[in-house]
């Protein structure tokens, strides 16, 4: 199966200072979209807090799928 790896850096460092952030700025519950009747992305549960986010799958495993869904440029069947 094609997974995708998300990996959030929620410290960095600008200059001298590193910032650091605890709250969460994107949440994805139960997302199921279909593209051409086939399934093409299911989301359980997803936290994206402030941060550099890294989004890393194979083709077709997702990646922008999921981009447009969280830009609001793709409707689920459900989830929110």
């Amino acid at each position: 199966s094609r997974r995708i790896e998300i990996e959030n850096r929620s410290h960095w460092r600008y200059g001298t200072s590193i910032a650091t952030t605890t709250a969460t700025s994107i949440s994805i519950r139960s997302v199921d979209l279909a593209r051409g009747g086939r399934p093409a992305l299911h989301v359980d549960a997803l936290d994206l807090a402030p941060g550099v986010t890294a989004l890393v799958g194979p083709n077709g495993s997702g990646k922008s799928t999921l981009l447009h869904v969280i830009a609001g440029l793709l409707d689920p069947a459900g989830g929110t």
